[in-house]
């Protein structure tokens, strides 16, 4: 097949679009889409190049495994190896117990099965998972398993044939794609059967006449099918996947594919000397960037900053720059002499290479199940935590112990209850809810309801105006009007160290200044703690030091406050000051300022906080009594 470097440069575009969609990059809320667009290139030039050999008499399904394990596995190990390296020194053993069995499933190209069963593509936690992205290579190689050989049989009886057959299979897996986002949304997303389609529809494209319409309109359709992609990947955010949403960037691909010609105007954007050079790496940097994005969230927290996403977005290149010339050029090369490794021994070397890696992965796996890091006293195994599960657990508290509330619901009117707290904010909301909601019978005539800023009255985004801030706050009020009009006190309960300095002030002060109008006692608590890196990280580097307890936990994690949260809180007390609202410092529970200290183990023996700075649930009981022994709302009272 003659080289097209526009191809290449639209697989710059997918690549890129993953990548950024993964850094969270704003405008690229749709780069999900990247991974389909990569399906519909795959099929149409593994059926351009069946084709080719098969009528040229030239195909060995041999050869096509040959190169399939070539183009695939090299840089798929080097990959593994390099990220297992790190996930054995940064892991926790349950990460790394689940990242050992994740491992061994993309080694076997059966992954996407395997996060269907343990997890969601857009799950809580998942960016923490190094080989999530591998789920589409298995999609991809399972499908190779079965296509080149009914290609071979069917193409026989002529490519009519095929092509129709493909149409149907297409239709069908559609069908199902469109029941499945419906019934079984997350083994829609991984399964085989509900993405061949995508596939198949780059094979029609390769299958269908070059000049099925008049050149000039082909070059029409090629280039709105880019103008389809760009639109899907700054649009298409909350699209279920895959789906018939996604036709327009897909069906946009597979014009691109079959009518763009040299020369013309889609051709000459994509074969831009940048973006051919970023789609000749593009399978190394897709191998990469997950790994490198999961593992700095874990040792060293959530890629919030410019400089962060610049960090690990130039990380994922280099190393697949790297790979591209080490690794996988050497391993395509077929000419004698320029092959690093002999076609001959391509095969049983790379074979060799896998179950030496499932080997030491299945040693991990018995290593961490038998217990290698609890040599320490078991009074600590609560302390190592699963993050995605912790999660999950106080979240359910939050709503079990509100299922009482809704909309239409307020606070109970009981006979000597004076003092009502409504509070209010983000996930931080939910965390002082339960230190004080599971230790209720400690605030003697007080009630506590809670009320979710989810429609983005508080969140670092635009539009970041005063105005703005004061219509949400209006439409919040009005949807929870019973909530706000019985309660005699609003308490914000925020995480302001995601916002820029600069907005905190003006925001607070808002909010402060719109709920005293409505009659209520305003309370700004403090930024709670954020530690960098997240207090599992620091419990696990205890834990693996064989110097893990609390006296070190405490104060490890006072060490380790990101400074950025005593700029905001100094902001806060500002507000509060001005506004003449209530400020309540969290440090003060949450952290003894003249040891040194900020609790991150129980006395019993369990972690206050499952990730950066939130509390599980034993850790917001504990927190409960002691905010009832520090008298911290006594000033609510007077």
């Amino acid at each position: 097949m003659k080289y097209r470097p526009e191809i290449d440069g639209l697989r710059a575009v997918a690549v890129l679009s993953v990548v950024l969609f993964h850094a969270e990059v704003p405008g690229f809320g749709g780069g999900y889409v990247g991974v389909d667009i990569f399906f519909v290139i795959s099929g149409f030039l593994i059926t351009s190049i069946l084709r080719s050999d098969i009528e040229q008499d030239r195909f060995s399904i041999r050869k096509f495994y040959n190169h399939r394990i070539r183009r695939i596995v090299p840089a798929l190990v080097v990959v593994l190896t390099t990220t297992t390296v790190f996930a054995r020194q940064w892991m926790l053993p349950w990460q790394f117990d689940e990242y050992a069995k994740s491992a061994f499933a993309a080694l076997t190209f059966w992954s996407n099965f395997f996060f269907w069963q343990t997890s969601g593509y857009f799950d809580v936690g998942v960016d923490e998972k190094p080989l999530l992205h591998t789920w589409s290579l298995s999609v991809e190689e399972q499908y190779y398993l079965i296509f080149p050989i009914v290609f071979c049989v069917v193409w026989r009886f002529g490519i009519s044939w095929v092509l129709g057959l493909i149409l149907l299979v297409l239709l069908l897996s559609l069908g199902l794609a469109e029941f499945g986002w419906r019934a079984y949304p997350q083994a829609n997303f991984f399964v085989t059967p509900t993405r061949v389609w995508e596939i198949l529809l780059g094979a029609a494209a390769a299958l269908v006449a070059e000049r099925i319409v008049p050149r000039r309109f082909g070059e029409g359709l090629a280039l709105l099918g880019l103008v389809a992609i760009a639109v899907s990947v700054a649009l298409f955010e909350h699209y279920p996947s895959p789906s018939i949403y996604l036709l327009p960037a897909l069906l946009g691909t597979a014009a691109i594919l079959r009518f763009s010609a040299a020369g013309g105007p889609t051709a000459k954007i994509l074969s831009f000397s940048p973006f051919v050079g970023v789609g000749l790496i593009s399978y190394s940097l897709y191998l990469w960037h997950q790994p490198v994005f999961a593992l700095f969230r874990i040792r060293f927290g959530p890629i919030e900053t410019a400089a962060d996403i610049a960090l690990v977005i130039g990380l994922a290149t280099g190393l697949a720059i790297l790979s591209y010339w080490i690794v996988e050029k050497p391993f395509r090369q077929r000419k004698s002499g320029q092959f690093l490794v002999p076609g001959r021994i391509a095969m049983p070397g790379s074979a060799i290479a896998i179950l030496g890696l499932l080997l030491s992965f299945s040693y991990y796996v018995i290593e961490v199940g038998n217990g290698r890091f609890r040599g320490q006293d078991i009074v600590y195994n609560g302390a190592m935590v699963d993050t995605r599960k912790e999660r999950a657990r106080t979240w359910n508290l939050y709503v079990r112990n509100s299922e009482f509330q809704s909309d239409s619901q307020q606070f109970p009117e009981r006979a000597g209850t004076t003092t009502r707290i409504l509070i209010v904010g983000d996930s931080h909301t939910k965390d002082l809810f339960n230190v004080l909601e599971q230790n209720a019978d400690l605030f003697a005539d007080t009630e506590f309801r809670y009320a979710f800023f989810s429609d983005g009255c508080m969140a670092p985004q635009p539009p970041l105006t005063v105005e703005y801030t004061t219509e949400c706050l209006t439409n919040f009020v009005a949807e929870h009007s019973k909530l706000v009009t019985s309660a005699t006190h609003v308490l914000t309960s925020m995480n302001w160290v995601k916002f820029d300095v600069a907005e905190i002030e003006p925001l607070l002060q808002t909010a402060s200044t719109f709920f005293q109008e409505q009659g209520k006692t305003v309370v700004l608590t403090s930024n709670s703690p954020i530690f960098r890196p997240s207090s599992p990280f620091l419990i696990s580097q205890l834990y693996r030091d064989g110097t893990l307890d609390k006296a070190a936990a405490d104060r490890i994690h006072f060490e380790n406050i990101d400074p950025n949260v005593a700029e905001a809180n100094q902001i806060i007390a500002d507000v509060a000051t001005k506004t003449g609202a209530v400020y309540l410092a969290k440090e003060r529970f949450v952290c003894m300022q003249e040891q040194a200290i900020c609790h991150a183990i129980t006395p019993d023996g369990h972690a206050v906080y499952p990730d950066i700075g939130h509390y599980t649930v034993e850790g917001a009981d504990f927190l409960g009594r002691i905010v009832a022994e520090t008298g911290w709302l006594d000033p609510l009272y007077k």
